[in-house]
């Protein structure tokens, strides 16, 4: 019988995952609240900055950001970068910023 490999995350990734880095995900460097979720929402994450709740909903190939309310330039700038960059590091691979 023919043996069936499933390649492991590490193979996949190319490296291995940086748990602590995952653990940071939705913890930007921003002063910010943590909240808790809703009972009936899945992969969903939200945070309050400056009194501003930021939303993250994860899907299979992204996780998309919106910000409810208003925030200075500076801090929805660290914020996208924040993101940005901790996905690329745990993809291990290119990853593209798209604002809507």
């Amino acid at each position: 019988m023919k043996e069936i490999k499933i390649p492991s995350l590490q193979d996949e990734l190319g490296k291995s995952p940086d748990l602590d880095l995952f653990a940071r995900l939705y913890k930007p460097r921003v002063e910010h609240e943590d909240m808790a979720g809703l009972e009936d929402e899945y992969n969903v994450h939200r945070i309050k900055v400056e009194g501003v709740v930021v939303r993250y909903v994860e899907d299979v190939h992204s996780i998309q950001m919106t910000v409810e309310g208003e925030l200075p330039q500076k801090i929805l700038d660290t914020l996208t970068r924040d993101l940005f960059e901790k996905l690329r590091a745990l993809e291990n691979a290119p990853c593209e910023l798209i604002r809507l």
